[in-house]
């Protein structure tokens, strides 16, 4: 049996510049602070680079609930200046959680998070980041929480709490859409109500999905465009193809369209948003559902004559036969 020994590595041999390489990889690899932290940081919601008054924080999510969570990355040792940029950011986006990741804490500044914290203004979340490999193994990447809240444990289970409380009452909300979804439609009938902020139900068409949306106050329809990792050229296509016919299609809607390219995600949304209420509002649950349907029949109708000619646009300009389902 060879057993081989784990290796930390340079952080710079692994991501030489922290803007353009560490912080372009954790935009499509926000997962990984959820592994750490108890904050639910939602993947579509990340934007790099983000205005902040004068400034640009490195990241700026949503968790969840669609709060604003700010993350800064430094790939040295923790130092002034970051952490007074991570003070300029909390209080010019209002958010209520922000995560500093560093290569190296020094202990004044672990001691300047728990001050913070203490202050209950936000909570302050101080990450390490390591890179490691086996052998000739890919690289991995290390995230470990340095401090957080004074009670971190019980910041833990308290946050953890909550998303428990939130995702059964999201699950429910989506019970009675797709309830009431069935009832006007078959696309989303049959299927079990999701704990997270999407429920996904298919087009017929590899790569393009129907998508019911909520956040706390709010609720969307989405045509979500995500084919796998070596589609991305064609994930374009068809997103663009349905830009092209944009104001046909808003039109027919009757709602104005978010169109949703980001550079760094494979995938591409084109998204209507309800701004009634959402799983927050239960006591107007059915008045929310019924315009989500509602919103959601006349997106379908819009769309849909579109699909099959977007897909064969799609396939022409990447030299592939889109309508022949992959085993991706």
């Amino acid at each position: 049996m060879t057993i081989a020994r784990l290796q930390r590595l340079p952080l710079r041999e692994v991501w030489a510049h922290e803007a353009l390489d560490f912080t372009t990889w954790l935009e499509k690899n926000v997962d990984l602070i959820n592994e750490v932290l108890p904050l639910d940081l939602q993947p579509d919601s990340v934007r790099r680079e983000n205005a902040a008054g004068a400034f640009s924080v490195d990241l700026v999510a949503e968790d969840a609930s669609g709060d604003i969570v700010v993350i800064e990355n430094q790939l040295e040792r923790s130092d002034h200046n970051h952490l007074g940029k991570v003070l300029v950011y909390l209080s010019e986006l209002k958010a209520k959680n922000a995560v500093w990741i560093v290569a190296e804490a020094r202990s004044e500044h672990i001691g300047a998070v728990d001050w913070l914290n203490q202050s209950g203004l936000a909570k302050f979340w101080l990450l390490t980041i390591e890179a490691v490999r086996i052998g000739d193994s890919p690289y991995a990447p290390v995230l470990s929480l340095v401090t957080g809240p004074r009670d971190v444990q019980g910041a833990i289970q308290e946050v953890g709490s909550e998303k428990s409380v939130r995702d059964s009452t999201r699950q429910r909300f989506f019970e009675q859409l797709l309830e009431l979804s069935a009832a006007q439609n078959k696309v989303f009938a049959g299927l079990k109500a999701s704990n997270g902020p999407y429920q996904g139900a298919t087009t017929g068409l590899p790569g393009i999905n129907w998508v019911y949306a909520v956040r706390k106050d709010s609720t969307a329809v989405m045509l979500w465009i995500e084919r796998g990792m070596d589609w991305v050229t064609w994930n374009q296509a068809v997103y663009e193809y349905f830009e092209s016919f944009g104001l046909e299609i808003e039109s027919a809607i009757g709602s104005p369209i978010e169109w949703d390219a980001k550079e760094a995600n494979r995938s591409r949304k084109v998204i209507v948003r309800l701004s009634q209420g959402g799983w927050q509002n239960e006591d107007r649950w059915s008045e929310i559902c019924d315009a989500t349907v509602t919103l959601f029949s006349r997106f379908k109708d819009a769309v849909s004559p579109h699909l099959q000619n977007a897909v064969k646009s799609a396939g022409n300009k990447v030299a592939v036969d889109p309508l022949d389902d992959d085993s991706e």
